[in-house]
């Protein structure tokens, strides 16, 4: 007799969304055993760098090492790991989401891809002014020069006034001082 392994097939899906949608769902349902030992459930896109979108253990939501541009987008339920949907929920759809995301069960040791899903973002770019590497620290120093001046400006003005405020005083001083000595 010749024993065989179960051979596991993810599901590959394909999802469209909209940069006008408020959220779009990828998919990822699981029929089978979740580990026993520390069940972790992640949502990768291996042409980012980091990959992680999305990573859910036993206790929660575990978002320290995942990509920026994913930051506050990201959620799935909250009984995940019980109900064994997988599901993710990704607010706020930009067309550079676009791209193939992958759900993987994991127990630290063993990782098995249970779906990809390929989104495809459609819409309208988000327009604006391209800015050039080192545009922002040149408009900022730029904004701090003008800031600097200005306040220096009205630095001198203040000055100047007291000064002239002093030297009007000192004038009146000095001639109570010469009325008082011709009495």
């Amino acid at each position: 007799l010749r024993c065989c392994r179960l051979y596991y097939e993810p599901q590959y899906r394909k999802v469209e969304g909209n940069t006008e949608a408020e959220s779009v769902q990828l998919p990822c349902q699981h029929s089978g055993f979740i580990p026993d030992d520390n069940p972790t459930v992640t949502w990768t896109r291996n042409d980012l760098d980091p990959t992680t979108v999305h990573l859910r253990r036993e206790e929660g939501d575990d978002l320290k090492g995942q990509n920026r541009r994913y930051s506050r987008r990201t959620s799935m339920r909250p009984d995940a790991l019980d109900s064994l949907d997988f599901s993710l929920t990704l607010r706020k759809p930009q067309l550079t989401d676009s791209g193939k995301y992958s759900c993987t069960l994991s127990d630290g040791r063993k990782e098995r891809t249970l779906t990809d899903v390929q989104l495809q973002v459609k819409g309208q770019p988000q327009t604006s002014t391209p800015i050039i590497p080192g545009q922002r620290s040149i408009l900022f120093r730029g904004l701090c020069l003008f800031i600097l001046l200005y306040s220096t400006h009205n630095i001198i003005f203040c000055f100047l006034s007291f000064l002239q405020s002093c030297w009007f005083f000192f004038r009146e001083i000095q001639n109570v001082l010469h009325a008082e000595k011709q009495l």
